[in-house]
């Protein structure tokens, strides 16, 4: 889990899930100094890969013919999944970078 980089307090995972998924927008503000943090090149990466394997997922079960009932109870479970490691992949700065 990420820590504010300018007073180190240790964000939770509800901090972070709130902040990412539920609060659009690439900055983190810290509760405790009010600092702003930014997502890092490398955390914007890995949270667009983590979200993309779902419609890769649902195209590939989709293929090759998987049952309906499996393929809704594989794709909510690979979807809890990629919520659930979200926030762990997280990353921050204080500086915007690019990301290519």
């Amino acid at each position: 889990m990420p820590t504010c980089i300018h007073c180190r307090h240790s964000f939770s995972w509800g901090e972070i899930f709130y902040r990412i998924l539920v609060r659009k927008g690439d900055d983190i503000g810290c509760p405790a100094c009010k600092g702003k943090m930014l997502l890092t090149a490398r955390a914007k990466k890995r949270l667009f890969s983590l979200m993309s394997l779902l419609p890769v997922l649902f195209v590939f079960l989709t293929i090759a013919k998987a049952p309906e009932l499996v393929t809704t109870i594989i794709l909510l479970v690979a979807a809890a999944a990629a919520v659930i490691t979200a926030p762990f992949v997280v990353e921050v700065t204080d500086r915007e970078q690019t990301l290519f």
